[in-house]
């Protein structure tokens, strides 16, 4: 665990000279273009940079723009004034900027930004306006870089990894704020609209399919549509995949519409990143990502981890209630973990596809599996006493086993670890729930430093 940090006192970079002009001049309505362009022209670097962007296809200029003068006309006075951030602020972040974990925040934000842009005329919104929510939104990470430092790039780092929670969890954990918490607070340090910092205060309690069944198109909607969407194609988790799936089934969009739209974004992101000049990661084979992530969750009578609380909430109740027991095995395959840190990502992929094949041959439909990451599963067994559980882990035993996995014409064995906590049959006490799940997870972690079946049922 971290340290928690006072969001007060995390220094704010102050908007730079250029943008600050550029941003009073935009926001006044009476404002003349060419004080506007001698404002933009007193920074080569900047000037140069919105010549491009005009001259982009992000706008499908069919004529050569040369001058700024131009471009203004061209861009539009608020793309004008996100141009300005976007170009300027790169130059104040410092060397943190050129670092891999630094790559990775870029990538996440133009990413978001340009998913923004895109789904803008879809929800009826300004693209640019869309734009600019989006690269504010996640900002805040490279605030948060130049606050923590070495620290919070490693979280960066950590969280790029399946097996690791997201970003944001890693982030309060660590200290106690979200880099989106400080993307807000930036905004107002930068008095930028309210709208905008409104928007991303409200990301947080969008429930996306209810306001997709409502069909609200709003931008805090907006926002959180993009995110599934980044959040799929930054981090491939199944939890993600649901969100994603949620974005196309609510647009009707066929596999071959979305896997356009990707390409395109992808375009999108990378040209953008050229005129910002940054080094990003290099982007992923989006079709690849797709058919893999698909296929695992085909025909899978798996659920995502942020169901499992939930549920075990209401079995524990109903457990009490009935006088049943309940268990939860905890199934960790280290070969997927091992195959993952290779680079082996298809083989880890169709090992734990199989896996999960094997829970569901040996469970019934009143249980429940849950993938907590990419090699953890959990099963959920109702009304099961201890001989039914050993029994059903003798049957797991015996599929994975016999799994073998085939890399560079060697055949490797699947080698796996169980965890179980059980509630028993007879008990009268109220279980907590994040204590249940703790024990599994810590039990788990027994077995596996101690080769052997760990269970508990003191509960």
């Amino acid at each position: 665990m971290g340290t928690a940090i006072d969001i007060q006192c995390i220094k704010l970079p102050s908007l730079p000279a250029a943008a600050a002009k550029v941003i009073a001049l935009v926001q006044d309505p009476d404002v003349d273009v060419q004080a506007l362009g001698k404002v933009i022209e007193y920074d080569p670097a900047l000037a140069a940079r919105l010549v491009r962007l005009a001259n982009s296809s992000l706008f499908g200029m069919t004529r050569d723009i040369s001058s700024v003068r131009q471009a203004i006309v061209i861009l539009g006075l608020r793309t004008v004034k996100l141009a300005a951030l976007s170009f300027t602020l790169l130059d104040s972040l410092g060397p943190n900027s050129r670092s891999t974990a630094m790559a990775h925040c870029w990538r996440r934000i133009l990413t978001n930004a340009m998913a923004c842009r895109l789904l803008g005329p879809l929800f009826e919104l300004d693209a640019e306006e869309a734009f600019l929510a989006g690269l504010m939104q996640d900002i805040g990470s490279l605030v948060c870089a130049q606050n923590l430092g070495p620290k919070y790039l490693e979280l960066v780092e950590r969280s790029c990894d399946e097996n690791e929670p997201d970003l944001e969890v890693l982030e309060r954990e660590n200290f106690g704020v979200s880099h989106v918490e400080v993307s807000v607070k930036l905004m107002e340090h930068w008095r930028l609209p309210n709208r905008l910092t409104t928007a991303i205060k409200e990301l947080e309690s969008v429930d996306l399919k209810a306001a997709f069944d409502a069909q609200h198109r709003d931008l805090p909607v907006l926002l959180a549509t993009a995110a599934a969407i980044s959040g799929f194609l930054l981090k491939p988790s199944v939890k993600n995949l649901d969100q994603f799936n949620l974005v196309s089934d609510a647009f009707g969009e066929s596999s071959s519409e979305v896997d356009k739209f990707l390409q395109k974004l992808e375009m999108q992101v990378v040209e953008m990143a050229e005129l910002l000049e940054l080094n990003l990661p290099e982007g992923m084979d989006y079709e690849t990502i797709l058919d893999r992530a698909r296929e695992l969750s085909k025909d899978l009578r798996v659920e995502n981890r942020e169901q499992l609380p939930l549920r075990v909430r209401q079995e524990l109740a109903r457990a009490k209630r009935e006088n049943w027991c309940l268990s939860l095995l905890f199934l960790r395959l280290m070969t997927v973990s091992q195959l993952a840190k290779a680079g082996q990502t298809q083989e880890a992929e169709k090992l734990q596809h199989v896996a999960a094949r094997h829970l569901q041959e040996v469970t019934r439909e009143c249980d429940a599996i849950f993938r907590l990451n990419l090699s953890t599963f959990c099963l959920m067994a109702t009304n099961t006493p201890m001989e039914g559980v050993e029994r059903l882990i003798q049957r797991l035993m015996a599929k994975l086993g016999a799994t073998t996995v085939e890399v560079g014409g060697e055949t490797i064995e699947v080698q796996f670890a169980f965890g179980v906590v059980m509630r028993d049959k007879d008990s009268k006490n109220d279980v907590n729930v994040e204590s249940f799940l703790l024990k599994a997870n810590d039990n788990l972690s027994d077995a596996i430093q101690r080769h052997e079946l760990v269970v508990t049922t003191t509960f």
